[in-house]
């Protein structure tokens, strides 16, 4: 595509307002607002079928309708749309972004697809209350994080203080146990696990959680270790793909040295 091409689909696509698309086999409305050409690129994917296609499914196969799921790391809200609708009028979503662009992104996505049982929270929910800086080389896009080497590789670094919580803090503060938790922190899942043993230990509680391998290991922390700690919760581990497998001391290894990689854990 020409840049001039690219220049009058952008241009239209921004004064359209929005994208339609199906996710999940559900059709989903997207703002293009603030950032069109990577809502653009998010459509791409979802219509080829290759955005997470394993992980969307997790969520269909382990979502129902009643629950409370919560999201840690909701960005600008594809998945948060999806859960809305599984969870159903008589279930709740919480979800949690600190990144001030991709919020209010996520805000107008709520709004546009009226996901009235979707409460949006701008804290990170981390391993203590209080506060930390959460580093992106650009505010909005979906590696805003915690840890500022997963955040850029090249490129200048922006950060921004934010609000922090620990998962079973707010459990206890708002009396609502999760059913389900999906994870995607950029990095931060040891930190997010820390913080929320009671919540996560809990019977029956399912996690779907994306690794990122590279990131946990700039940090010094063995990515296996995510798998170590799920599973000294009482919970069993798959690694999610077209043939979900359960991971082991056996054979764990050969998976957690990928970049990144999306697990489902369960009792």
């Amino acid at each position: 595509m020409t840049d001039l091409r690219r220049r009058i689909k952008y241009s239209f696509y921004r004064r359209k307002g929005f994208v339609r698309v199906q996710m999940g086999g559900s059709p989903i409305l997207l703002s293009t607002g603030p950032n069109t050409k990577q809502v653009l690129w998010l459509r791409r994917r979802l219509r080829r079928d290759n955005f997470e296609p394993h992980v969307i499914q997790a969520l269909l196969e382990n979502v129902r309708e009643g629950q409370t799921c919560f999201e840690i790391g909701s960005w600008i809200g594809p998945y948060s749309i999806l859960l809305s609708r599984l969870v159903g009028e008589t279930g709740n979503l919480y979800l949690f972004e600190p990144d001030p662009v991709a919020r209010m992104a996520c805000t107008h996505n709520l709004s546009l697809n009226r996901c009235e049982n979707a409460f949006l929270f701008p804290l990170a929910l981390s391993d203590s209350n209080g506060g930390q800086l959460l580093y992106s080389d650009h505010f909005g896009n979906s590696v805003s994080s915690l840890v500022p080497g997963s955040a850029a590789e090249s490129r200048a670094l922006q950060s921004v203080r934010v609000l922090t919580c620990t998962l079973d803090s707010f459990v206890e503060a708002t009396g609502s146990p999760p059913d389900l938790v999906k994870i995607d922190v950029e990095g931060a899942e040891d930190k997010v696990i820390e913080g929320g043993q009671r919540a996560l230990s809990k019977k029956g509680v399912k996690i779907i959680m994306e690794v990122h391998g590279k990131f946990l290991r700039q940090r010094g922390v063995d990515p296996g270790s995510i798998i170590a700690r799920l599973r000294s919760l009482n919970k069993r581990v798959w690694m999610l793909g077209a043939s979900p497998k359960e991971l082991t001391d056996d054979n764990s290894q050969g998976f957690t040295d990928l970049p990144r990689f999306h697990i489902l854990a369960s009792d």
